[in-house]
């Protein structure tokens, strides 16, 4: 499995990972990584817009494509944008991102360096009150 970061697809990353591709006699899948950093590092970005780049790239391939790692911060100025991440994730994938052939998400509470992500795909009840 190959797999870089989707970021780097971009033209405005400055890096072609297309360059990394060791070749299709040593790879089985193309895969990449990609989350949505809102509100912490950038703006919000659907799942479409995190791999775009990316699976324009792979599709021209003929491995199977995987998504290693993926999720979504909660926006704490709008509840429910998370849960229309993952709705708008899987209509994507379902109709127009057919090659796609496995995906994980990521789902943890990360401590790290003083800073807490909550990349968990459901929070307890309690945790997010009567909303959910």
């Amino acid at each position: 499995i190959w797999c870089p970061n989707a970021w780097a697809f971009d033209a405005a990353s400055g890096r072609t990972p297309q360059n990394w591709y060791p070749g299709d006699d040593v790879v089985d899948w193309i895969c990449a990584d990609g989350y949505s950093w809102y509100p912490e590092k950038s703006s919000w970005k659907s799942f479409e817009q995190t791999f775009q780049s990316f699976y324009t790239w792979a599709s021209t391939k003929s491995k199977p494509i995987m998504i290693g790692e993926t999720n979504a911060m909660e926006d704490p100025a709008s509840p429910g944008r998370k849960g229309q991440w993952y709705r708008d994730m899987a209509t994507t994938i379902r109709c127009r991102w057919t090659r796609i052939e496995a995906l994980i998400l990521y789902n943890e509470e990360k401590h790290e360096e003083g800073v807490v992500r909550d990349w968990r795909i459901r929070r307890r009840r309690s945790q997010v009150g009567a909303n959910l």
